[in-house]
């Protein structure tokens, strides 16, 4: 899980999406669920908050965790490249020999390893290795990282569970009742007025005042109200 980005410890607002993290897991009919959101508006905090809770509940029969985010932390969002999250799962999930086979082959016995035990498996940030806005639109352009999708979409006794910010193609394809998809919301005004007194607790002050009890406001556009 150490590569996952790091990311803020305490989440505002965000009980309802929680819950169907909650409920996705203890589904056993789910085998993908998909957090879809604009930069900024907290996937990752969301899930790594998740994650944590289920920490303190010994992920909840989990037999096995796994988490990759395809950015590189402090790097100015700079892509990581997939075969290096290919061949470190492959060689976590215990590949004999992870250099055999074709990426697509590669990506076929990754999900059977995966697939085969309850497994929590965290893929954060696709968007990168998707195709931009167009008739493929969300299309993971990596083979291996397709076939990997598509068998645990189909077969799955634990979860996959992805951040990004368009919808994969292949997940929106199959629209079966395994797959999941939550479109985060921005944060209430409430919830921003909290984040934002959390903030100033720790030394930090607005530069301006809360948004209207009308507007909402993403963790972005929050991050950009207060100054050091």
């Amino acid at each position: 899980m150490a590569r996952l980005p790091i990311t803020a410890s305490q989440v505002f607002g965000r009980e309802e999406d929680v819950a169907f993290l909650d409920a996705a897991w203890e589904n056993p009919q789910v085998n993908v669920v998909s957090i879809v959101a604009w930069a900024g508006v907290g996937k990752s905090t969301l899930v790594n908050h998740w994650l944590r809770r289920m920490a303190t509940e010994q992920y909840r029969s989990a037999e096995l965790i796994f988490g990759w985010s395809f950015y590189r932390q402090g790097s100015s969002g700079a892509l990581r490249p997939q075969r290096n999250f290919l061949t470190a799962a492959l060689n976590w999930f215990g590949d004999p020999d992870p250099r055999i086979g074709t990426a697509w082959q590669k990506g076929e016995r990754l999900a059977k390893l995966i697939a085969g035990r309850r497994t929590l498996l965290v893929l954060d940030g696709l968007e990168p290795l998707q195709t931009p806005p167009g008739p493929q639109e969300g299309r993971l352009r990596d083979p291996s990282l397709q076939a990997l999708l598509r068998e645990l979409a189909a077969f799955n006794t634990g979860l996959c569970l992805t951040t990004t910010r368009t919808p994969s193609l292949i997940l929106r394809i199959m629209r079966a009742p395994q797959l999941l998809r939550r479109d985060l919301e921005q944060l209430s005004s409430d919830a921003g007025a909290k984040l934002l007194e959390r903030w100033a607790l720790k030394g930090m002050r607005p530069s301006c005042e809360p948004p209207a009890k009308s507007s909402a406001a993403t963790v972005s556009l929050l991050r950009c109200l207060a100054v050091i």
